[in-house]
């Protein structure tokens, strides 16, 4: 996780970041995950996961949301 923290501030603006960490996923997870998974669309199912963990470690580390507020916070 140490290589997605290290692109923070320069994925988001770079095609060619946000292409390599794609291209990072697909080849270190999806075979991986449809392998564990098995049986019938495997590839597809691995592939929906492999959007989600993208999509949370995109979040979390490249493009951070602001802190929510709580109720009563100013």
């Amino acid at each position: 996780m140490e290589e997605v923290k290290a692109l923070k501030g320069v994925a988001p603006q770079n095609e060619d970041v946000m292409r390599v960490l794609r291209e990072y996923l697909e080849r270190e997870l999806l075979g991986r995950i449809a392998e564990f998974l098995d049986g019938p669309d495997a590839t597809k199912r691995a592939t929906a996961a492999v959007a989600v963990i993208g999509g949370l470690a995109f979040t979390r580390y490249l493009n951070p949301a602001a802190p929510c507020r709580g109720p009563g916070s100013r």
